[in-house]
């Protein structure tokens, strides 16, 4: 395949590709696909007017156009449908919507460290740490888990989010606090069997599922009208467990 990419974005240096299996090349007439790698929420909002702006600058056909969104952004356009979204939050009338969308994971750091099993076994069934204010889905699954489960449900809720630990105070950060809770979590993560992974904000798909699926362990999923990656190729039922939403929300959601 010959592809051109568009520098434009500054997420642009985060995408990479199997050079065996594609050519770079210079020109976007040239190229049987364009890459356009789209902001995250941190590089500014991904809107329809952004899509078709670069569409339009381009002049090329759209069918060659494809988008990398790596963002939690929920929109779509009436105006290209055929160009191909590879999406790491595609939900299911995004893909109704816009069908050549692609369901991709979440970037997220390498928790191998975290699957060998301690030795004596799992210290608890199921764990969840995490920032649980985000959605009421989480506020209701942890309540039912720790009903539940008791002492076996290894659980530490925030009620404000530090999940970038690059992120300097003066940004809105805390790196100190951030890096004590991620090694809390992984710490979960070993002694857990299960972990919890319900939606956060706006419906988004959790980052939590693919951690726990990092680090072997088996995801326990509350989120609806979602799409996985090559779910018509893998069983995923197989290795989670997977519940509606709706089993554990508040009446006043």
């Amino acid at each position: 395949m010959k592809k051109a990419g568009y520098e434009g974005s500054d997420y642009h240096s985060g995408l990479r590709f199997d050079k065996n299996l594609s050519e770079e090349v210079d020109s976007p007439d040239k190229a049987d696909a364009l890459l356009v790698p789209l902001s995250t929420r941190e590089h500014g909002h991904l809107t329809p007017k952004l899509w078709e702006k670069t569409v339009e600058y381009f002049k090329i056909d759209e069918r060659r156009f494809v988008s990398f969104d790596c963002s939690d952004e929920e929109w779509q356009t009436e105006k290209y449908k055929l160009g191909t979204f590879i999406r790491c939050n595609l939900k299911g009338f995004m893909k109704r919507q816009m069908p050549r969308s692609i369901a991709w994971s979440w970037p997220i750091a390498n928790y191998k460290d975290c699957v060998e099993i301690p030795q004596g076994g799992h210290k608890y069934s199921i764990g969840f740490h995490g920032w649980i204010t985000s959605s009421n889905v989480r506020l209701s699954s942890t309540e039912s888990c720790s009903k539940t489960f008791g002492s076996d449900f290894d659980y530490c809720g925030y009620r404000d989010f530090y999940g970038y630990l690059d992120r300097p105070k003066e940004q809105g950060g805390n790196p100190e606090e951030a890096t004590r809770r991620m090694n809390l979590f992984k710490l979960s993560l070993k002694n857990c069997l299960l972990q919890l992974t319900p939606c956060s904000i706006w419906n988004v798909f959790p980052y939590r599922w693919w951690e726990a699926m990092s680090a072997g362990r088996v995801p326990v999923l509350f989120c609806d009208d979602y799409c996985l990656p090559f779910e018509d190729k893998i069983d995923y039922k197989k290795c989670s467990v997977i519940f509606r939403k709706e089993l554990f929300q508040k009446n006043n959601e």
